[in-house]
């Protein structure tokens, strides 16, 4: 028998995020694109330092809402995935 999913994630010797790649991801590049299109348009008539900080600050915001959302989401389909396994080994 193959070794389990879990032997294979933490023994393997890379992470499940090095197949994620969206830099490739097609919607990915168009918001970032916009993104960045929204942002130039909101620092507007601001200095380089000026316009450097608040885009460098948004940026660190979006990422930890970003980050928040991903581990609640991971959390949640954790439990369900343990409680679908469990009922798996009642039956």
């Amino acid at each position: 028998m193959d070794k389990s999913i879990i032997w294979d994630l933490v023994f393997s010797g890379s992470c499940y995020a090095d197949k994620i790649k969206l830099g490739e991801n097609k919607t990915y590049k168009k918001c970032s694109s916009e993104f960045e299109q929204k942002l130039e348009k909101l620092c507007e008539g601001m200095t380089e330092e000026e316009k450097y900080k608040l885009m460098w600050d948004i940026t660190m915001l979006q990422g930890s809402l970003e980050s928040e959302a991903s581990q609640e989401y991971f959390k949640e389909g954790f439990k369900l995935g343990m409680m679908i396994a469990a009922q798996c080994f009642l039956y």
